[in-house]
C-alpha cells in the first residue's frame, strides 16, 4: 500500500475509533441518567477523554515536535468530525427505522423495487458518510503535515 494511502487509512481508522469512544462515553453517562429518547449525540458530543488507540499507528509518521506543536488542535478537528458526522449517522438509522416499519425486516420478502429502493437509499447515505470521513481525514494528515 502506498505511504499516503497508508497514512489516510490510517487517519480514518483514528477518527472512527475517535467517534467510537463518544458514543461510549455518551452511553456509559446516558444509562447512568436514564435519558429517554435519546437519539444521537447530539450538539454537545463528549469528546473522548483519551485518544483513541489507533493514535499510535498514525501518529508514528509524525516526528514528537510536529506532534507537539499540533497535539492541541486535534480534539476541535475531532468535534467538528463527531458533530458533522453523527447527524448523517442518524439519517441512516431513521431510514432504516422507517424503511422497516413500511416494508418489514425480512429483505427477503422485498420485491425488486423496494429491494432497490432499500439499496439505494443506504448507498446514498453511506457515500455521505464516506465522503464526510475523507474528507476530515485528509484534515487530519494535513494538520499533521503542514
Amino acid at each position: 500500500m502506498e505511504l499516503k494511502t497508508e497514512i489516510q487509512e490510517l487517519a480514518k481508522d483514528f477518527l472512527k475509533a475517535a467517534l467510537y469512544r463518544a458514543r461510549e462515553s455518551l452511553h456509559r453517562n446516558d444509562s447512568l441518567n436514564s435519558k429517554s429518547g435519546f437519539c444521537g449525540l447530539g450538539d454537545t458530543a463528549p469528546m473522548p477523554q483519551d485518544l483513541p488507540e489507533e493514535h499510535v499507528a498514525l501518529l508514528k509518521y509524525f516526528s514528537s515536535e510536529r506532534l507537539t506543536q499540533r497535539r492541541g488542535l486535534i480534539p476541535p478537528l475531532l468535534q467538528r468530525w463527531i458533530s458533522d458526522f453523527d447527524p448523517i449517522d442518524r439519517a441512516n438509522n431513521h431510514f432504516l427505522k422507517r424503511f422497516r416499519q413500511k416494508h418489514g425486516f425480512d429483505r427477503r420478502r422485498y420485491d425488486d423495487r423496494v429491494e432497490q429502493a432499500f439499496t439505494e437509499g443506504l448507498r446514498k447515505i453511506h457515500a455521505e458518510q464516506e465522503e464526510v470521513l475523507n474528507r476530515h481525514a485528509a484534515e487530519l494528515v494535513a494538520l499533521l503535515t503542514e
